[in-house]
């Protein structure tokens, strides 16, 4: 966030596996990033010193999705699986205020809470 709060980005694991991965692999082995980002991550190389020396600001997504505190479940739900991402930061007047993640929706199905209602901020 700037000093005022604003969502400037979001690092994601994917940002990090991108990020590591192509310091090794051609693109036609994206396909392997995910086994890769596991193999990197369990122990040191000279691509995870590398990938650890950058900033929040070299590896972020800029263009962030977001919700609003509003906006029904099933609209944060779409987004996830549409955009096959994990988590969506929820924003209020430009503020970030929380994020949402695949692993609550999951909660809250498997708690039997009625997902027909707007989300709250617990």
């Amino acid at each position: 966030t700037d000093t005022e709060g604003r969502l400037l980005g979001i690092v994601t694991e994917g940002d990090l596996v991108h990020r590591a991965a192509d310091e090794r692999l051609e693109p036609r082995e994206s396909v392997w990033k995910e086994n890769f980002y596991r193999s990197v991550f369990r122990r040191r190389t000279p691509e995870t010193d590398k990938a650890e020396g950058l900033t929040a600001a070299q590896v972020m997504t800029r263009e962030v999705l977001t919700v609003a505190p509003e906006d029904h479940v099933t609209v944060a739900a779409r987004l996830l699986a549409d955009h096959n991402i994990k988590s969506l930061p929820v924003i209020e007047n430009e503020r970030l205020i929380g994020i949402i993640s695949r692993f609550d929706l999951i909660k809250r199905l498997a708690s039997n809470a009625d997902i027909f209602n707007p989300m709250s901020k617990d």
